[in-house]
């Protein structure tokens, strides 16, 4: 992975969603690519039904866009009730499996000490 991509719903139109084209054309040309969550509980799925966390509905909607494209590998390393710094430790490993893109759902267990601030802007 090579940059990161931080999307606020204000600047969504002017974001570049070039890597995520990319993974899209890929798939399109029957390749792997890889994708995965670290985080929390809303991106682990906690409390909710099996086949509805966050990168299970992903690949239902990528089934459902892209039939007959090659459908990514997700790898979910979120961890319930985790502060932003547990990314830091995280990330590490994560980074070993080399996926491609990597959505970020920290923040929402912080609660409001600056160091968490620091570590989540790290990232």
């Amino acid at each position: 992975m090579e940059q990161c991509i931080y999307i606020q719903p204000e600047a969504f139109e002017r974001a570049n969603l070039q890597p995520v084209r990319e993974i899209i054309e890929a798939g399109l040309r029957g390749e792997k690519k890889k994708i995965a969550a670290l985080g929390a509980s809303v991106s682990k799925g906690e409390a909710v039904k099996k086949g509805n966390a966050f990168l299970n509905k992903m690949e239902q909607k990528w089934q459902g866009y892209f039939p007959g494209s090659t459908v990514p590998e997700f790898i979910n390393a979120s961890v319930s009730g985790t502060f932003s710094a547990h990314a830091l430790f995280a990330m590490e490993s994560l980074m070993a499996e080399k996926p491609d893109l990597v959505f970020l759902d920290y923040s929402v267990n912080d609660p409001g000490q600056y160091y968490l601030q620091e570590a989540f802007e790290g990232l």
